[in-house]
C-alpha cells in the first residue's frame, strides 16, 4: 500500500466532515485511513461510524494531546508513505493524490504548496523549493503538505513532550541526518488555522521552537542564528518606504541617480585630497 492518511479529531464534528468529504472523494485509492478520535462528545464518535466503512482503523477515545494521537496513527499505519490530514483540513482538490502518486517517487519526503486559511484570509504559501537547514532555522513546512516515508516516524514518533512544534522538530532532525524530499509545484491541501494550537498557546511559542532548534549541533545553531538575524534584518530593510522610494527613483530614473552617485564621487575624491594637503 503507498498511503496512509491520518486524521486526528477532538469535539470539531463540522470540520471532520469536511475531511471526510474531500478524503472520500479522491480519484487515486491506493491508499488506508485511520481516524484518531480523542473521545469527543460533539457527535463526532457518531459521525465517524457513519462512515466507518471507509477507514482501515478508527478508535474514539481519550488522549495525551496532539502528538499523542498521531503516535498512535503512526503505531496503526501500513502504508508506504503517511499523510496527517486532521479535521477541518481537505486536499486542495479531488485529483491531488493521483497527480502526486502517479508518478514514480522514492524520496524520504515528498511536500508541496499549501493554502492557508485564517479568520476567513486566504493566503497562498509557497513552500521553499528545497529544504535546508537555514529554512527550518526560521520556517516551518505545513504537515498537511507532506507525505513521509512511514519507517521514519516508525522509528520513534514525535516528541510527545512537545505541545506545538514536534513536527517541526522531526524536519530539523530528519534533514541534519539526510533526508531526501522532492518539491511539487502547486497547492496540496487547504489548511484551517482558524484554530489551531498555536493560536491558543502563543506565549510558549518561543520556547518550544527553540527546543525544536536544539535537535542542532549548538555551532551550526551559532551560524543558522546569525543567518536568520541578518535575514530578518533585511527584511525590515525592504518593508522601509525610504529604501522602496529609493528603488522607485533608481528604477524611474536611473540616468539622474548616476549623474548623482558620480558627483559623490567626486566630491569624496576632493574631499580626499584636501585631507592628505592638510587643507
Amino acid at each position: 500500500m503507498k498511503l496512509s492518511i491520518i486524521t486526528i479529531n477532538y469535539n470539531n464534528k463540522a470540520g471532520l466532515q469536511k475531511t471526510i468529504d474531500s478524503v472520500i472523494c479522491q480519484t487515486w485509492r491506493d491508499f488506508e485511513w485511520i481516524v484518531i478520535d480523542g473521545g469527543s462528545t460533539d457527535g463526532s464518535k457518531e459521525l465517524i461510524e457513519q462512515y466507518q466503512q471507509h477507514f482501515a482503523y478508527w478508535c474514539s477515545e481519550p488522549d495525551k494531546g496532539v502528538y499523542n494521537a498521531m503516535n498512535k496513527g503512526i503505531a496503526k499505519a501500513k502504508g508506504e508513505y503517511l499523510n496527517f490530514m486532521n479535521s477541518g483540513d481537505v486536499f486542495y482538490n479531488e485529483k491531488i493524490l493521483q497527480n502526486i502518486f502517479d508518478q514514480p517517487l522514492d524520496l524520504d519526503i515528498i511536500y508541496g504548496d499549501w493554502i492557508r486559511i485564517k479568520y476567513q484570509q486566504t493566503e497562498y504559501i509557497h513552500a521553499p523549493k528545497e529544504v535546508t537547514l537555514d529554512f527550518l532555522y526560521g520556517g516551518n513546512i505545513c504537515h498537511q503538505a507532506m507525505f513521509i516515508k512511514s519507517e521514519m516516524l516508525k522509528k520513534e514518533g514525535y516528541d510527545e513532550s512537545f505541545k506545538i512544534y514536534a513536527d517541526w522538530a522531526q524536519w530539523i532532525k530528519m534533514f541534519y541526518d539526510g533526508a531526501t524530499a522532492h518539491h511539487l509545484s502547486f497547492p496540496v491541501c487547504i489548511f484551517d488555522a482558524t484554530d489551531g494550537i498555536s493560536n491558543r498557546l502563543s506565549p510558549e511559542l518561543s520556547v518550544e521552537l527553540e527546543r525544536a532548534r536544539q535537535q542542532l549541533p549548538l555551532h551550526i545553531r551559532g551560524i543558522l542564528e546569525r543567518s536568520y538575524q541578518y535575514k530578518k534584518r533585511l527584511s525590515a530593510l525592504e518593508s522601509s518606504a525610504l529604501v522602496q522610494d529609493t528603488f522607485s527613483l533608481i528604477n524611474e530614473r536611473p540616468l539622474y541617480c548616476k549623474l548623482i552617485h558620480l558627483n559623490i564621487i567626486v566630491v569624496k575624491g576632493i574631499r580626499k585630497i584636501l585631507k592628505a594637503l592638510n587643507l
